[in-house]
């Protein structure tokens, strides 16, 4: 069977471009990119997201190289300005931040960023928008190491398009004990404000812990909560007020070869609201096998 598209060239037609420098020394680099995309060109592969829209952005940054008689290992400081907007010259988005990192003993890294943006959203421009963000690693011994993640500032409740402020914190800490076990607890807290009060609140903890007999088989299990509270009275649509879930997912893992792996596992969730407790939801014992031929 053969199928034929009656189509012109010029039905099908659109442009592209895409132009990228950068440029790195030991002590600064510098970046800038331009991408022009048309309305009618076809990104059917899937690995172009938007089209009919132009982006510039351009930035740099400066180190300094520390030694044993420093502090820091490494300290930078940069910075980046960029714009979109539609082929019409319709402004999409634009934003300027400027960030500082220092990388010091104990594998610590502490990474802090400020920012200002405008994002159009459904038509409505949201200018003004100050957003900070810190991370924070650091391995103090092969024992222990920690992350911490936090943005806050103004943001926006997508879903009612109005402005918002927002809290996002999460944490987490690993502990190795010994070669064979290895150990993640996890939490996210996470809060958007509206007028009129806070609009939900969310909490996910989350704990990993793996057993690793040998090269070939480890066995892992996950326990994950969530927890979100929502103010009814702020949302348009019916809502759960109490929305809870749990997740429980046990994984043993066999590697044959490099080539053929067996898994065995179970998982069970289970959900609650304002109208009951918590319920199981689901339950699942499943066996996969993953391999590979060559040829």
């Amino acid at each position: 069977m053969q199928a034929e598209l009656d189509v012109t060239s010029e039905e099908i037609s659109g442009h592209a471009l895409e132009v990228e420098y950068f440029h790195s020394t030991r002590d600064w680099f510098a970046f800038a990119e331009y991408k022009d995309y048309g309305e009618d060109f076809r990104a059917d592969l899937g690995f172009i997201t938007q089209v009919g829209y132009r982006h510039a952005n351009a930035g740099g940054g400066y180190f300094w190289w520390g030694d044993e008689d420093h502090f820091y290992n490494r300290l930078e400081v940069g910075g980046f300005a960029a714009r979109s907007e539609f082929q019409d010259g319709g402004l999409l988005g634009e934003n300027a931040q400027m960030w500082f990192q220092y990388s010091g003993p104990l594998q610590s890294s502490l990474y802090f960023e400020v920012g200002e943006r405008t994002i159009v959203y459904e038509g409505v421009q949201f200018d003004n928008l100050f957003v900070p963000v810190l991370r924070l690693w650091m391995r103090p011994s092969a024992l222990l190491g920690f992350r911490l993640f936090a943005v806050g500032g103004d943001w926006i409740d997508f879903d009612h398009v109005r402005p918002a402020d927002r809290t996002r914190v999460s944490g987490s800490v690993d502990l190795d004990l010994g070669r064979h076990f290895s150990f993640e607890l996890e939490h996210l807290y996470s809060t958007l404000d509206v007028e009129g009060g806070r609009l939900f609140t969310a909490q996910v903890p989350q704990m990993t812990a793996i057993w690793q007999f040998n090269t070939r088989t480890f066995v892992r299990a996950i326990l994950q909560f969530t927890d979100i509270r929502s103010n009814q009275d702020l949302y348009e649509d019916e809502i759960d007020e109490i929305a809870k879930d749990f997740f429980v997912q046990l994984l043993f893992s066999y590697k044959v070869n490099p080539r053929t792996v067996f898994f065995a596992g179970y998982t069970e969730g289970g959900f609650e609201n304002q109208d009951f407790t918590m319920t199981t939801t689901g339950r699942a014992v499943f066996l996969k096998i993953g391999y590979a031929w060559l040829w």
